[in-house]
C-alpha cells in the first residue's frame, strides 16, 4: 500500500524504530523522502528544518499535523522534546466533520459529534498533549473545514468541555510554513499593525 510505505519511509527518516514514541532523533544525515520530480520536492521538509522547528518551540507548545490518504489518517505530534506518529483508519471521519459543521451552522448542540471527532482525531494522542497550553494544528484535506476549537474533550465523570476551554488553538498550513516563520528576520523601521 503506497500510503503505508510512504508513512513508514517518513518514520524511518525521523529515526523511528518499532516504538511509536521516541525522543528527538539523534543527529544523522536526513535522506530525501521524495525524488525531486517536481518543483514541490524542493520545498520538502528536511531534518534540519524539523530540528529548527523543535528548537524554536516554546515548552508549552505542541504541533499536531494531520495527513489524510484514501483509507488512513496520519497524525504527527511534535513538541520541543519528542515526536509521536500514529496511524488510524479513516472510517466515517469526513461524514462526522460535515455533520459537526452542520450542527454548528444550525446552532444545534455540537457536543455529541464533537466527542466523536475528539476520539477520531485526538483520542490516541491526548494523554501525550493534554499538558501543553498551545496547540498548533496543521489540518489536511477536509479537516481545514473543521473548527478544532469546537471539539469536545471527554472528561470521565465530569461534563465535557470544548478544546478551546483548555488550550489555545492556532493553525498553520504546513510544517514548512513554520520553518519560514522562524527564518524570517523583520527589519521594519516602524512597528505597526495594519488591518
Amino acid at each position: 500500500n503506497y500510503e503505508i510505505s510512504k508513512h513508514q519511509a517518513y518514520r524511518q527518516t525521523l529515526g523511528y524504530q518499532n516504538d511509536s514514541t521516541i525522543p528527538t532523533p539523534p543527529n544523522k544525515s536526513f535522506p530525501e523522502l521524495f525524488k525531486p520530480e517536481t518543483s514541490y520536492a524542493e520545498n520538502e521538509l528536511s531534518r534540519k528544518d524539523l530540528l529548527d522547528i523543535q528548537a524554536n518551540m516554546a515548552l508549552n507548545q505542541v504541533i499536531i499535523s494531520y495527513g489524510i490518504s484514501d483509507s488512513l489518517l496520519f497524525i504527527h505530534v511534535i513538541s520541543r522534546t519528542s515526536i509521536i506518529a500514529k496511524t488510524r483508519p479513516l472510517l466515517n471521519l469526513e461524514n462526522n466533520v460535515n455533520m459537526h459543521n452542520r450542527k454548528i451552522m444550525r446552532l444545534e448542540d455540537p457536543n455529541p459529534t464533537g466527542c466523536s471527532l475528539f476520539e477520531d482525531l485526538m483520542g490516541d494522542i491526548y494523554n501525550h498533549i493534554k499538558d501543553f497550553q498551545n496547540f498548533i494544528i496543521i489540518p489536511d484535506n477536509y479537516l481545514f473545514r473543521l473548527p478544532f476549537e469546537s471539539i469536545s474533550i471527554r472528561n470521565e465523570g465530569k461534563s465535557n468541555s470544548y478544546l478551546v476551554n483548555s488550550h489555545n488553538i492556532s493553525y498553520s498550513f504546513s510544517l514548512k510554513c513554520l520553518t519560514n516563520r522562524f527564518d524570517e528576520e523583520i527589519n521594519a523601521k516602524y512597528q505597526y499593525i495594519g488591518f
